[in-house]
C-alpha cells in the first residue's frame, strides 16, 4: 500500500516549500525549517480554503507531526512572511471569532487520545497572529484512493471498518461536535486496512454559518439535505455521510446528491444494488442512515448501530430518542451474512 502523510481538506500534496511568501499579501505557507515554538516546520503538504497543513517535527518529543494552520482566505492574509492578519476591519471579528471555535475544536479533539477513528491531537497554540493544531501523522492511503483502485470493497473489509467508525463518531456527538465532512476523501487507511477520520468540519461550518464570507462545508454526494439548507443539523447529519460513504463502498458507485434526491429521488437502495454480495443487515444499516429527511433517520449512533445486526426501531428521527430491542452478545461488532449459495 502506497504511503502518503495526512494532507488538509483538500487532500492536494504541494511541493515543500523553498522560501519566503511571494511578493505583496498572500495566502502562503511559512517557510520551511520556520521554528513555531518547539516544532520545526519541514515542508507544507496541503492547503485549502480554511488553513494550511505543514509536516513538522517536534524538537522536544522526537517524532514527525502534522500541523494544521488557521488560516482561512477569504478572512485572512499573511503579512511579512509570517504574520497573520484580518482582510479587513470589517472580517475582524469573525477572524478572530473563528480562531476561538478552532482553539476550541482542537481542545477537545485533544481529549481522544485513545478513540477509535478519531486523528489525535497532540497539541494546539497560538502564533503569528493565529492558531495551529498540531496532529498525528498518518501514513496510508485514503478510502477515496482505494475506491479508485478497486470500486467495491470485499464484505470483510467493510465490516472491519463500521466499528471503529461507528465507536469514535459516538464518542465525539458524545461532546457536542459533528464531522459534518465524512466522505472517503476523509477517511484515512492505515498499512492494516484501520480508519482514521481526517478534517473535522465544526470549527469551518461554525464560521461558515456566521459570515457570508465563508462557504458551508459539505461535499455533494454525501452531504444530508439539511446541510444545503438551513435545517438544524445532528449526529443523523454524520450518519448521513457514514452512509453514503459505505453505500460507495458496497455498490463502487458515488451517491447523487441529496438535493437531486429531493427533485426525483432515483437511488437505488443497497440492498437492491449489492444484494447477495454483502450482509443484509450492513445493507439495511446503510440504507436507514441514507434516509432523505433528517427525522426519518436514526437520530444517535447509538439508535443506528443495532440496525446492522437486523434490530430496527419502530420510530426513529432527529430528537426522537426511542427504545431499542436489546442487540444480542456482541452485535454492535458483528453483522449477518448472507446465506451461502446452494
Amino acid at each position: 500500500m502506497a504511503e502518503e502523510p495526512l494532507l488538509d481538506e483538500t487532500h492536494t500534496r504541494l511541493p515543500p516549500t523553498s522560501g519566503g511568501p511571494a511578493d505583496g499579501d498572500d495566502f502562503v505557507s511559512l517557510p520551511s525549517g520556520y521554528l513555531l515554538s518547539r516544532y520545526r516546520l519541514l515542508e507544507t503538504l496541503g492547503q485549502g480554503s480554511f488553513g494550511i497543513t505543514y509536516r513538522a517535527h517536534d524538537a522536544q518529543l522526537n517524532r514527525t507531526v502534522a500541523i494544521k494552520e488557521y488560516l482561512p482566505a477569504a478572512l485572512a492574509v499573511r503579512q511579512g512572511g509570517t504574520l497573520v492578519l484580518p482582510r479587513s476591519t470589517k472580517l475582524a471579528d469573525d477572524f478572530r471569532w473563528g480562531r476561538d471555535r478552532f482553539l476550541a475544536e482542537a481542545q477537545t479533539l485533544a481529549q481522544f487520545e485513545n478513540v477509535p477513528a478519531v486523528v489525535r491531537v497532540y497539541d494546539f497554540l497560538e502564533a503569528n497572529g493565529t492558531a495551529y493544531m498540531v496532529m498525528e501523522l498518518l501514513r496510508g492511503e485514503t478510502l477515496e484512493a482505494r475506491l479508485k483502485r478497486e470500486s467495491r470493497l470485499p464484505a470483510e473489509v467493510v465490516e472491519a471498518l463500521l466499528p471503529p467508525l461507528l465507536d469514535g463518531l459516538e464518542r465525539v456527538h458524545a461532546t457536542g461536535i459533528l464531522h459534518r465532512d465524512i466522505k472517503p476523501a476523509n477517511v484515512m487507511l492505515d498499512a492494516e486496512g484501520r480508519p482514521t477520520l481526517l478534517d473535522f468540519g465544526a470549527a469551518r461550518a461554525a464560521i461558515a454559518g456566521r459570515t457570508t464570507a465563508m462557504t458551508a462545508v459539505y461535499t455533494p454526494g454525501y452531504a444530508a439535505a439539511e446541510q444545503f439548507t438551513s435545517g438544524t443539523q445532528g449526529p443523523y447529519t454524520d450518519i448521513y455521510g457514514l452512509a453514503a460513504t459505505l453505500y460507495q463502498c458496497v455498490t463502487g458507485v458515488m451517491p447523487p446528491t441529496s438535493l437531486e434526491r429531493l427533485m426525483d429521488d432515483k437511488l437505488v437502495p443497497a440492498a437492491k444494488a449489492a444484494a447477495g454480495r454483502y450482509a443484509p443487515g450492513l445493507l439495511a444499516g446503510i440504507d436507514a442512515g441514507m434516509a432523505l429527511k433528517a427525522q426519518d433517520r436514526p437520530a444517535t449512533i447509538a439508535q443506528w448501530r443495532p440496525m446492522f445486526a437486523g434490530i430496527l426501531p419502530t420510530v426513529a428521527g432527529p430528537g426522537r430518542p426511542v427504545p431499542l430491542a436489546a442487540p444480542k452478545e456482541g452485535a454492535a461488532t458483528r453483522v449477518s451474512r448472507p446465506a451461502p449459495a446452494p
